[in-house]
């Protein structure tokens, strides 16, 4: 497991990677609990395939996509936009 520290709003956060030997799993941690209700997973046949192809890290483009995820509050976001999409029904 690699593990990516980070502050956002004097609030320490973490990204855990982590490898089961067929997948890799990227999510954003605090308190040593999950931040959000957010993972990416990518097969590691998917990931050598762009790195191979497109010379792209996917498991890098995650991790920037799960600070992301703490920094633009998207959790929050996607809930609202549930909450008001079930309301319009």
């Amino acid at each position: 497991m690699t593990t990516i520290p980070f502050t956002h709003l004097n609030q320490s956060y973490e990204i855990r990677c982590v490898f089961d030997g067929h997948t890799y799993h990227v999510r954003a941690f605090k308190d040593g609990k999950p931040a959000n209700g957010f993972t990416y997973t990518v097969s590691f046949d998917v990931a050598f395939a762009m790195k191979t192809a497109q010379d792209q890290n996917i498991v890098d483009i995650f991790v920037e996509d799960a600070k992301r995820d703490i920094t633009e509050d998207r959790w929050a976001k996607l809930l609202l936009a549930i909450k008001e999409s079930e309301s319009e029904k």
